[in-house]
């Protein structure tokens, strides 16, 4: 009687294409961009906050 075969093994990644990840100015250029995107979410939840805070005192 044999088993069926075990769960598949993960990459190897010392292999030579996985070294072809972001270089590092190009990394550093994303994540200058990500913190950019999230303050101006920030932002802009921040002024929604304030415009309702301001609508419901009547202020507006």
């Amino acid at each position: 009687m044999t088993h069926p075969p075990g769960p598949p093994t993960p990459p190897d990644f010392t292999a030579p294409f996985a070294a072809n990840g972001p270089q590092p100015d190009n990394r550093r250029t994303l994540t200058i961009a990500l913190a950019a995107v999230v303050v101006v979410l920030a932002l802009v939840l921040a002024a929604g906050i304030v415009f309702v805070v301001k609508a419901r005192k009547g202020d507006i």
